[in-house]
């Protein structure tokens, strides 16, 4: 257990049981702690009278020495500190989730923040004067300018029907279950509920609506549905979008088969996306292409 020095009872050495002879010291229980581990040795020879417990279980080093100090009536000391210990683990437990108790959930950053990271911790560990402070100092501000990342306006899961979509309460379920491993990761990512059902509009063919960020989108479930709505800024379909589909950004089955969950967000001074799917390109000797 770590932070807690604990005695792992072991089997008995050489088959003793209870009420057998022992003449010489026998290893009894292993003393775990943080930093080693050791074996207590019994310090003398005798009869083993009783096992408190089984092979393998770990109790804390207080209730050992309780135990031990039982038959001379001094185990006091060795339960209050035990309980005391316990205790105080609790409030420490309880100090370190009250810190995150109001966190929504960690700033997004790009991969450039990892750069940033290693080439600081490396400056750090590389340098010996006091110019090695500079690196960790100027890591912080540097990320918040640069590697700083938005949110999302449009996220299409690639195995579920998910679909979440900016809306005037932030992202909105466009497609898909409200409850689904999908949506669950979103909001724990993007630290938004993704509760409210987006403005759509439905009918047998597809599906239509305008995200509050500025951009129109459609959900194709039948090709049908393709000629009326290929006009659009982004139409996501499950099925194989037609080569001649003009949309702005066209999703289709293919796509979320060979790339994944995809991320989009929308520019309104150019009017397009800037997209990025989870798996980028498939030109990599361990994968597969779908």
């Amino acid at each position: 257990m770590p932070g807690e020095d604990v005695a792992r009872v072991g089997a008995l050495s050489r088959g003793i049981a209870v009420g057998g002879a022992d003449a010489d010291p026998v290893l009894y229980p292993e003393i775990e702690t943080t930093k080693i581990t050791n074996v207590f040795e019994s310090p003398v020879s005798g009869i083993l009278r009783r096992q408190i417990t089984k092979g393998g279980e770990s109790v804390p080093v207080g209730a050992l020495l309780a135990v031990l100090a039982m038959p001379f009536g001094l185990e006091g000391p060795a339960l209050a500190a035990m309980g005391w210990s316990i205790e105080r683990m609790l409030d420490v437990a309880r100090l370190v989730s009250g810190w995150s108790a109001h966190l929504s959930a960690s700033p997004l950053l790009t991969p450039l923040a990892l750069v940033i990271g290693v080439v600081a911790l490396a400056w750090f560990a590389f340098l010996r004067s006091w110019w090695r402070l500079l690196g960790p100092l100027l890591a912080a501000p540097l990320v918040v300018l640069l590697a700083v990342d938005r949110p999302p306006d449009v996220l299409v899961a690639d195995t579920t029907q998910a679909m979440a979509v900016r809306g005037p309460t932030g992202l909105e379920l466009a497609d898909g279950k409200a409850q689904s491993f999908a949506l669950d990761v979103w909001r724990e990512t993007y630290a938004e509920p993704i509760a409210t059902a987006a403005a759509v509009r439905c009918d047998s063919v597809a599906c239509i609506g305008e995200s509050s960020a500025g951009f129109s989108y459609a959900i194709v479930a039948d090709p049908a549905g393709f000629e009326e709505e290929c006009g659009r800024d982004l139409v996501v379909t499950r099925i194989r979008a037609p080569g001649w589909c003009a949309a702005g950004v066209v999703i289709d089955a293919d796509d979320l088969a060979s790339h994944g969950v995809h991320w989009l967000r929308w520019n309104a001074a150019t009017e397009t996306f800037e997209m990025r799917p989870a798996i980028g390109s498939l030109e990599r000797p361990w994968r597969i292409r779908p």
